[in-house]
């Protein structure tokens, strides 16, 4: 088995988080190039390039979204989701009524904003159902509207800079209501997401440099033992070499006899 290079060790590394980058899925299924708003987390709200993620799962137009999209495009979206079945409660439970006219897919839901009141920040679908209501009538029967307590803070902006002023740019759009859901429990959700999501990118990458480097051990040691059993080293080789040469020179330097004949067998 060959032993894994660095470079190849390290492009698996690179390759890791997009192995485990997740999809944005609108409420019928349909896929979308939105982009999560938490993407470590098992489940998150997406929003499109230039939005706003809130914490309240809405998305929201700023400065950094292109004019032609943010001239056509109302000022809150109920947008898409990683889960494909939108039961998480990471998905926005609201504008998803199919029955009061919500699009449920490509282009999602525009979401209309009530005046501000103390206890209660007040949105509507701008569906079928709501589109030739007035705002005192939407905004003043619960029929209507849904609710969060508090009010939405900025959780990022795709592709740019959390602290990017909203666009002024505001125009009218299809959009439903449902159950209200209150910002502080998104929130501890969020919290809770972001360290499970930091967990496992974490485990699976040591995991993957673990399996490569006890992969390549046994063939290191292998190669070491063939190393050490093979060829005798320069030190042993020049003692072999040394005491074959004396060997050699104390032949050459003794004296041999001639042979002759015997003495006493020579007057016979």
């Amino acid at each position: 088995m060959m032993n894994p290079s660095p470079t190849y060790t390290l492009f698996l590394l690179l390759l890791l988080p997009s192995l485990i980058t997740t999809s944005c899925y609108f409420p019928d299924g349909s896929t979308t190039q939105d982009t999560p708003c938490n993407p470590k987390s098992a489940n998150s709200t997406c929003c499109g390039p230039g939005y706003a993620c809130l914490s309240n799962h809405l998305c929201s137009v700023t400065s950094q979204v292109p004019l032609s999209i943010a001239d056509l495009s109302p000022y809150y979206v109920r947008a898409s989701c990683t889960d494909p079945t939108w039961t998480s409660t990471e998905c926005p439970q609201f504008c998803t009524n199919a029955t009061n006219g919500d699009n449920l897919g490509v282009g999602g839901m525009g979401v209309g904003k009530c005046d501000g009141n103390a206890s209660l920040d007040r949105y509507y679908c701008r569906d079928e159902r709501t589109k030739d209501l007035s705002d005192g009538v939407l905004c003043g029967d619960q029929e209507y509207y849904f609710g969060f307590e508090g009010f939405p803070t900025t959780v990022t902006v795709i592709g740019g800079d959390s602290t990017s002023t909203p666009s002024t740019t505001s125009t009218t759009a299809p959009a439903s209501s449902q159950h209200p859901v209150s910002s502080g429990d998104n929130r501890v959700a969020l919290g809770a997401g972001l360290g499970v999501g930091l967990g496992v990118p974490l485990l699976l990458a040591f995991g993957v440099i673990t399996l490569l480097w006890s992969r390549s051990r046994p063939i290191r040691v292998a190669e070491l033992g063939a190393e050490s059993l093979g060829s005798p080293s320069p030190i042993a080789e020049g003692k072999v070499a040394s005491q074959l040469h004396e060997v050699h020179s104390d032949a050459l330097s003794r004296p041999h006899e001639l042979p002759g004949k015997d003495p006493f067998t020579a007057g016979q």
